[in-house]
């Protein structure tokens, strides 16, 4: 069989699309657990959460609600060790954090009813306008 110069054939084309699509719906799926992990242990942490136990040393209450959060949270690290593996670190690091810090701030804002104002949004303003510079094509 021959190949053209240059060009893999159709059947590999395909399979690295598929590939490549596979590792960003992991990337999506780490953002999402992130931020659910971070939103859980902070609802947990909450007055009126029934708590299961409490470490006396830094009198951390834990409810069941912030055990969800710990394991979305454990299951998100471990993406992030295998999305790391896939792409530059000085892009998708930057990237993945400035994402979840700006999905975190609307999630504050929205479920906890945190206050949003005029240095917050230039913050993340300024988070978004990096994420797109450390993108650019050089």
């Amino acid at each position: 069989m021959l190949l053209r110069q240059g060009k893999p054939p159709a059947y590999i084309c395909s399979d690295i699309r598929r590939r490549k699509r596979m590792i960003y719906v992991i990337c999506v799926i780490y953002l999402c657990l992130s931020v659910s992990g971070l939103t859980f242990m902070k609802l947990g942490s909450l007055e009126g959460a029934k708590e299961l136990l409490t470490i006396p040393i830094i009198n951390m209450k834990i409810s069941g609600l912030s055990l969800i959060g710990y394991t979305c949270y454990i299951f998100s690290f471990l993406l992030y060790t295998y999305i790391v593996t896939k792409f530059d670190l000085g892009i998708i690091v930057p990237l993945l954090a400035g994402i979840v810090n700006v999905l975190v701030m609307i999630v504050a804002v929205i479920v906890f009813k945190e206050k949003f104002n005029v240095y917050s949004c230039i913050g993340v303003c300024m988070i978004i306008v990096g994420i797109f510079l450390i993108n650019l094509k050089k």
